[in-house]
């Protein structure tokens, strides 16, 4: 079930994500967002019945490694912030300094835990802030006692139901799924979790007032060798170059070809990436060419990714070493010791996140000892064109006079604006409202035919969507506004040139 659905659901997410990179109305923007609301919705509902399934069962298995608190929370709130920002309610993280730098234990139930506590905390609160706060309490036995608190100021919950919402698909009240949506699943996996952490979660509530959801788990402390490392890896966040990378891509999908390579080019525009479509073909390919990394897709006609995989380790040829990064539809720890075990350097679960992603590529290519471009790792903007071209925008028009010169003045009455605004939100280090006004801009910069360009804005969005390459904004942005100036005194021209028609 988790293979068969899951796998569709990656294509509409991945189309969803590869569609808003286009122009697109006002409507059609709407329209994309309810089905990408819809897409995340329905993943969720599977990944909470899965979960809740094998807890159950006693398959969940937890993972023991050293992680930074600090980082799981801070890039937790960074991912769902925008939510926050959508209902207009402030998002506030309080950590305290003692907390350890680094700490041993599973970092993937931990976010998982606050992500449903955090998440609830935005779904029930219309006014308001959320605060979330962690503190250490005590060292015990070699072991840090961490308090975590999701303290929101939403609608609350009534005592005669306190007792009961830690329980399989219950909810607050009758109504709550129809009007906030949900599973009651969510609770319930959350003091599971907590539970199999061996910790312990208690709730505070009054109806109209807000809640508070308190939970304490103990944690190994990590050596001071390890704390170090991890609290300098948390920082480790940008992107490299990797130039003109040769990439394999061994997927049978032909959409989730389109949407990996498309995720692949709007990162590393130089990248090459070429496509098989089962295992064998992999073999074939890695016979007559060499390649720098794989994408490898777990199932697959003919000879799956396992399969592959077990056999290019065997071959007796430079090619037996190449990293192998592997696509699973399944989301199991199962899955992922079955790509290990069979020579798999790491995996990414579908569907995927393009940070995810990039970053797993270029980790396993710094330890391939891949050679990255030279002066620097981080990719710099090219030199942009700031010739215009309206051929689009009179084929969109259709020779119509009227509507050119109206959309003309809208342009030159908008553009100017737009860029002092990305320029504003840099200054403040408002990455959403840098991802706003760039994905605003793409039409008018389609309009004008400035191809380079409108690739750079594109590249500014999906940076600031997805928090990467956040150090070289300012010189993208830069570029982008000494590109337009130029383009705006030509749209000028033009505008003058048709009012004299």
């Amino acid at each position: 079930m988790s293979h068969e659905i899951r796998t569709p659901i990656n294509a509409i997410v991945g189309m969803v994500h590869l569609l808003h990179q286009t122009p697109l109305s006002d409507k059609q923007t709407e329209y994309l967002a309810a089905i990408d609301t819809s897409a995340v919705s329905l993943l969720q509902l599977i990944n909470d019945i899965l979960d809740f399934s094998k807890i159950e069962a006693g398959k969940l298995q937890l993972e023991e490694k050293y992680f930074s608190i600090k980082q799981v929370v801070q890039e937790l709130i960074n991912t769902i912030q925008f939510k926050a920002i959508e209902k207009n309610i402030g998002l506030i993280i309080d950590i305290d300094e003692r907390v350890p730098a680094a700490v041993s234990g599973d970092q993937l139930r931990l976010n998982q835990i606050l992500l449903n506590l955090i998440s609830n905390a935005i779904k029930f609160t219309q006014n308001g802030e959320i605060k979330v706060a962690v503190r250490l309490i005590d060292y015990v036995d070699e072991k840090a006692r961490i308090y975590f608190s999701v303290k929101d100021t939403g609608i609350g919950i009534s005592s005669e139901k306190l007792n009961t919402i830690f329980e399989s698909f219950t909810q607050a009240n009758a109504d709550t799924t129809r009007v906030y949506g949900g599973t009651g699943l969510g609770l319930a996996i959350v003091k599971k979790l907590i539970d199999m952490l061996q910790g312990a979660i208690m709730v505070k509530s009054k109806p109209g007032e807000g809640s508070e959801f308190i939970f304490e788990i103990d944690f190994k402390v990590a050596p001071e060798i390890v704390a170090q490392e991890t609290a300098q890896k948390a920082g480790e966040n940008d992107i490299p170059d990797v130039g003109s990378c040769k990439l394999l891509l061994a997927d049978d999908h032909p959409i989730n070809q389109l949407v990996t390579s498309e995720i692949l080019k709007l990162t590393w525009p130089d990248i090459v990436v070429e496509i098989a479509n089962d295992g064998k073909e992999v073999l074939e390919k890695l016979q007559t060419s060499i390649y720098d990394i794989i994408l490898m897709d777990v199932q697959m006609p003919e000879m799956n990714g396992l399969d592959a995989t077990r056999a290019i380790r065997k071959m007796i040829s430079p090619a037996s070493g190449i990293p192998i990064l592997a696509f699973t539809a399944y989301a199991t720890t199962g899955e992922a010791e079955k790509c290990l075990a069979a020579g798999m350097d790491d995996y990414v679960s579908k569907p995927v996140s393009p940070h995810i992603l990039t970053k797993k590529i270029t980790d396993l290519l710094k330890k391939s000892g891949y050679k990255f471009p030279k002066g620097g790792e981080k990719r710099a903007p090219k030199p942009v064109s700031q010739q215009i071209d309206l051929n689009y925008f009179n084929i969109m028009t259709g020779g119509d006079r009227d509507l050119q010169l109206k959309m003309m003045e809208i342009m030159m009455e908008e553009t100017p604006a737009e860029l002092a605004l990305l320029q504003q939100h840099l200054n403040a280090q408002n990455w959403d409202g840098i991802r706003a006004v760039a994905h605003k801009m793409k039409s008018g910069i389609q309009y004008l035919g400035l191809t380079d360009v409108l690739h750079l804005v594109k590249d500014i969005e999906l940076s600031a969507k997805e928090k990467t390459n956040l150090d070289l904004l300012p010189e993208k942005i830069n570029t982008v506004v000494l590109s337009c100036e130029p383009a705006l005194s030509q749209l000028k021209l033009a505008f003058e040139k048709i009012q004299q028609q």
